[in-house]
């Protein structure tokens, strides 16, 4: 009997232990929830430089290029000058660099897709597909002298 209340001491000493680390569990969960809500009503109460969507009133733009949106900012920053080479490696620096506000854990995958979609829709150049490490790369719509883009130009024609 002797044995029996040394395993039962032995035991119950090991739930003790269990619980303490519960608790201490517990308490860094709090903690960190708490300091997440902070960083949450913080984000939310700073001034954004660029408004997510734009009011429709104000923009006959669609959603998607809208200058606030990461799409429409690539779209002008790449469209601005024809001949410059993109990579999204590029555009996230100089998207760093502008002060854009990038608000994705990995902001390189955002860039890579905006570009991508642009690309697809015809609003920028893929100029070459890339494989293994060699990235993709872009370049806007080239002006002609009336203004019009090549797009527009073949389009019309």
């Amino acid at each position: 009997m002797n044995m029996d209340a040394k395993e039962l001491a032995a035991l119950e000493e090991d739930l003790r232990r269990d619980l303490e680390a519960i608790g201490r569990v517990r308490q860094l969960m709090a903690a960190k929830s708490s300091a997440k809500a902070a960083d949450d009503r913080q984000r939310t109460s700073l001034p954004s430089l660029f408004p997510l969507r734009p009011d429709p009133v104000e923009t006959d733009l669609d959603e998607d290029s809208a200058p606030g949106s990461i799409r429409g900012t690539v779209e002008t920053t790449i469209n601005a000058d024809p001949n410059v080479r993109w990579t999204t490696q590029k555009m996230l620096v100089h998207l760093q660099q502008t002060g854009f506000p990038l608000r994705a854990k990995k902001p390189i995958y955002s860039i890579g897709q905006a570009m991508q979609k642009l690309a697809d829709a015809k609003k920028i150049r893929l100029v070459r597909k890339g494989a293994g490490n060699q990235p993709n790369i872009y370049k806007g719509l080239e002006q002609n002298q009336g203004g019009a883009t090549t797009m527009e130009v073949t389009q019309s024609a």
